[in-house]
C-alpha cells in the first residue's frame, strides 16, 4: 500500500479530507452503507492526520462530523431493517405485482 505523503504540510490536508468526509457522510446518512463507509475512511485519515502533527479546527471538525455521520447511519440502517421487515409481514410487497 503507498503511504500518503504528509512531509512539509503537517497533514493539513488530510484534515480537511477528513472533514469533507465527515460532512458528506452526514448528507448521505439515508443510506446507511454509504455514509458509514465514509465516515469511517473520515475517521483513519483523521488519525493519519493527528499523527502527522496536525491539530487544527479542521482534524477536530472532522473527528466530530465523522462520529455524527457513524451514529445516524447506524440508527438509520436499524430503521432501515425494522421497516423492511414490518412491510414484509403486513404482506406490501404482493402490492407490487
Amino acid at each position: 500500500m503507498s503511504e500518503v505523503q504528509t512531509s512539509g504540510n503537517n497533514g493539513k490536508p488530510l484534515a480537511i479530507v477528513s472533514m469533507v468526509l465527515g460532512i458528506l457522510s452526514i448528507c448521505s446518512s439515508y443510506g446507511p452503507f454509504i455514509g458509514v463507509i465514509m465516515a469511517i475512511v473520515g475517521l483513519v485519515l483523521n488519525g493519519k492526520a493527528k499523527a502527522a502533527g496536525n491539530d487544527s479546527a479542521f482534524l477536530k471538525v472532522g473527528k466530530i462530523t465523522s462520529i455524527i455521520g457513524i451514529i445516524l447511519g447506524v440508527i438509520l440502517g436499524i430503521v432501515w431493517i425494522i421497516a423492511i421487515v414490518a412491510a414484509s409481514s403486513m404482506g406490501v410487497a404482493s402490492y407490487a405485482k
